[in-house]
């Protein structure tokens, strides 16, 4: 009931905004319109809280066109594209903001979660490994590293950064659950043998996000 009252308020203000912004006071058009732009902002926001994210993405697209709002606009966009599993426009978002802020951290792990969840893991690999390199104190970094190794098969660099986990992590929880999903060499060999129907089973893959 809460978010709805917040929506109605925001929806109000923007409708008064609007009338507002017909008036003939000198001086004032360019505040109302900034406001009405904000607003647009406000509503994007109350629809992504309550998870209507197509309409968070018109009033987040509408924001953008100001341009004081367009960066702030572009990662909201990026996140709640991310959250539909459009990930392609998530990406495009993503890209475009790393591109102004290349040092960003978390920016690189949300590209690199994109690449994972799309199957593209020379590509997750790369920014994972660029992101242990720059953060070895970061535990999830180096997990959801782990995570793509194996899904891309890396088998033998994956077991490498699970010993590198324990060495860092002796109190890390996952590393045993990591090492029951590698499947040795032999083993895999032999199942593709004995099934090539099986083999054409569309893998599965995931990435975590803690």
């Amino acid at each position: 009931m809460r978010k709805i009252t917040a929506l109605v308020f925001v929806l109000s203000s923007l409708l008064l905004a609007s009338c507002a912004s017909n008036g003939m006071i000198p001086g004032k058009s360019g505040l109302q319109m900034k406001s009405i732009y904000q607003e647009y902002m406000n509503l994007g926001d109350a629809y992504m809280e309550l998870k209507k994210y197509d309409k968070a993405v018109t009033y987040y697209e509408l924001a953008s066109e100001r341009k004081e709002l367009y960066w702030t606009a572009c990662y909201k966009l990026a996140q709640v594209y991310l959250k539909q599993g459009n990930f392609p426009s998530s990406l495009a978002n993503y890209q475009k903001l790393i591109k102004r802020d290349p040092d960003n951290s978390q920016l690189k792990e949300s590209i690199a979660y994109i690449y994972g969840q799309t199957g593209d893991f020379s590509s997750a690999i790369q920014v994972y490994e660029e992101l242990v390199t720059l953060y070895p104190e970061s535990q999830a970094y180096l997990e959801n590293y782990i995570v793509v190794l194996i899904s891309a098969e890396e088998n033998e660099k994956a077991s490498e950064k699970i010993d590198l986990l324990l060495e860092l992590f002796p109190d890390n929880t996952k590393a045993s659950k990591f090492k029951e999903k590698i499947t040795p060499a032999e083993k895999k060999e032999a199942s593709e043998e004995s099934s090539d129907a099986l083999s054409e089973l569309p893998v599965e893959t995931a990435v975590t996000s803690d």
